[in-house]
């Protein structure tokens, strides 16, 4: 009899706990689509669980227990998705058209899900009315002269339909605060100084929007919840902060940035580590070595945890290159071939100033370097100033067909060898193009400019226009 008891127990047991499943059913009319896949977000990477057919206009995923809190998304074609709320709805039933996915889709279950695309379609629709306003305007008032009272009155108009867009939010919120849709409307908020304003009367004034969201732009954020990692938000907020919101544009913009977004970020160790993380990702790939540098020595270093062994060591690699190429350091020398086949090597340029730089020709960047040094070129080469222009792809043939569309960049152009190629990562920041380097005759590097426009800024004296 115990063992019976035991049994059903455990039995009982086992379906309360062991077998609790997700189902997302996804119907889409007038189907022409196969398979559908569903995958985690966190941050810029998905992970994919897996594809499904469609049976007819259905197609069903059952997962195992309940989804980590996060948001997910079920792809349909390469530019088609639907993103979806998981943490508490045990099934989500979804409903759409393949002829207007986004206008006609429907949250038939899943009360997180339905809360949650009720402010999406909400805002998405005063948008759509916003944004004929506008076109309206523009189309109205094309060529005329400037209209004072019509700007003022659809600047009105725009901040009658943001406070619309904003109070249904925080309807939406206040119903259930404590919803993880409640947590993502309110982060999708934009701060609104106006709006601010409103509300803080007895604040600071702000000159300008920029000047606003520098200090406020995470207010929505909850940093205090690592969920936020298992969403697009997060990401999207900090690169859009660094790429927009930082000011200066300098090195000293950058780090004011980097230590207020890092400060935030101390509310939850997991989402610290991430957004480090993710700065080093933003700079590794930029020309402000300056910046790289600072969050390595100053809070990497000592938060090594913040990424994995092998991330950690590659990064040290790359810190240690850009040190051994700081201003005051003496280049490496390297082979590469010039645009008849002869190898040459920079040891053999001999010139002061020496202008050095490595880029692809596959980058837009090159075409605006090169033509701001040929405006530039002839003029300072009669003081001496050389260039030494060095690809590094793989093949020459798209090298030629750039250096043909650029006939006036008759300096010393090369491409770097095949064993050239295997080392230059390891002498120079050659994984951010271009890169560029002003030497003097001995090699000896005497700055590393971000920009041509930075070098003409710091050597007028020789670095002029025609």
């Amino acid at each position: 009899m115990k063992k019976t008891l035991l049994v059903l127990f455990i039995l009982f047991f086992s379906s309360c706990f062991c077998f609790s499943q997700t189902k997302i059913t996804l119907v889409v009319t007038n189907n022409p689509l196969k398979t559908a896949y569903f995958s985690a977000l966190n941050g810029a990477k998905q992970q994919i669980f897996g594809y499904k057919p469609f049976q007819g206009n259905t197609v069903t995923f059952q997962l195992q227990g309940n989804l980590v809190k996060g948001m997910y998304r079920i792809g349909l074609t390469d530019s088609a998705f639907i993103d979806i709320l998981g943490g508490s709805d045990q099934e989500i039933v979804l409903e759409t058209s393949s002829k207007a996915i986004i206008d006609s889709f429907k949250v038939i279950k899943g009360d997180e899900n339905i809360r949650y695309y009720k402010y999406i379609q909400y805002k998405n629709k005063n948008l759509a009315k916003l944004n004929q306003i506008t076109s309206n305007f523009k189309t109205k008032y094309s060529g005329k002269k400037t209209n004072t009272m019509a700007e003022e009155r659809l600047a009105f108009i725009k901040g009658c339909i943001t406070l619309d867009i904003n109070n249904y939010a925080k309807e939406l919120i206040a119903a259930d605060p404590d919803k993880f849709s409640s947590k993502i409307i309110k982060a999708m908020l934009v701060p609104n100084v106006n709006l601010y304003t409103i509300e803080n009367p007895d604040t600071i004034r702000f000159d300008n929007d920029v000047e606003f969201l520098m200090l406020h732009f995470f207010d929505n954020i909850d940093f205090s919840d690592s969920a936020m990692l298992n969403t697009e938000l997060l990401y999207r907020s900090v690169k859009y902060y660094v790429e927009k919101l930082a000011q200066p544009r300098n090195v000293t913009g950058f780090n004011n940035a980097n230590t207020f977004i890092l400060k935030k970020a101390l509310a939850d160790k997991n989402v610290y580590n991430y957004i480090l993380s993710m700065l080093i990702d933003l700079y590794e790939v930029s020309q402000l070595e300056e910046v790289y540098l600072k969050l390595f020595d100053e809070i990497l270093f000592s938060n090594k945890a913040a990424v994995s062994e092998v991330r950690y060591s590659e990064i040290s690699k790359k810190v240690s290159v850009i040190k051994n190429v700081l201003p005051g350091k003496t280049a490496s020398d390297f082979n590469a071939i010039d645009t008849v086949g002869t190898i040459v090597k920079l040891s053999q340029i001999n010139k002061e100033p020496l202008l050095v730089f490595f880029y692809s020709a596959k980058d837009h960047h090159a075409d605006e370097l090169f033509s701001k040094l040929e405006d530039m070129y002839p003029t300072n080469k009669l003081k001496g100033f050389e260039i030494f222009a060095v690809c590094t792809d793989s093949t020459q043939t798209g090298w030629k067909t750039f250096l043909r569309k650029h006939k006036n960049a008759n300096w010393n152009n090369a491409i770097l060898t095949e064993e050239g190629r295997k080392s230059i990562s390891e002498l120079y920041n050659t994984w951010a193009l271009p890169s560029i380097y002003l030497m003097d005759k001995t090699m000896k590097i005497i700055l590393k400019p971000m920009t041509i426009d930075y070098l003409q800024k710091e050597y007028p004296e020789y670095f002029k226009s025609k």
